[in-house]
């Protein structure tokens, strides 16, 4: 959503931040060699750039960790919702099953359309799930994670 927009966009402006400071960084190691410079001067300033790709290497690497613990996350949740759903399938079949042994024809028959009715919906509600999941999925993998 917005806040996954915004946040890509947070990154992105890091990430050219970054390569600003990277590109001003060669131009000015450019100009120290140039101008013949003292050696431990330039030691510095490829010690000072390796410390900032340093950074940014750490940076990456950590939301990294948070996009893989994002998605972990997303499919514990989508594993407990799934094991609920079969609990509840399983309540409703006993439930039928007990019901059934007391019934006339005729709510047999009306019971039995109601479980239909219940479980076409049920189908429908896995379906709608199942596009919500391919939707995150899909949000994930544009954010390349």
């Amino acid at each position: 959503g917005e806040a996954g927009e915004a946040a890509r966009a947070a990154e992105q402006l890091e990430a050219d931040a970054a390569e600003a400071q990277f590109e001003e960084e060669a131009v000015a190691y450019a100009e120290l060699a140039a101008a013949g410079m003292r050696d431990g001067d330039a030691r510095r300033l490829r010690a000072e750039r390796e410390r900032a790709m340093a950074e940014l290497e750490a940076k990456k690497a950590a939301r990294e960790r948070e996009a893989l613990e994002q998605k972990e996350k997303a499919a514990r949740e989508r594993e407990e919702r799934e094991a609920k759903e079969q609990e509840d399938r399983e309540a409703l079949e006993r439930a039928k099953i007990a019901e059934e042994a007391a019934l006339t024809p005729d709510e047999t028959r009306l019971a039995r359309e109601a479980l239909e009715t219940a479980a076409l919906l049920e189908k429908e509600a896995r379906a709608a799930a199942a596009a919500r999941q391919a939707e995150e999925d899909a949000i994930l993998a544009e954010a390349g994670l």
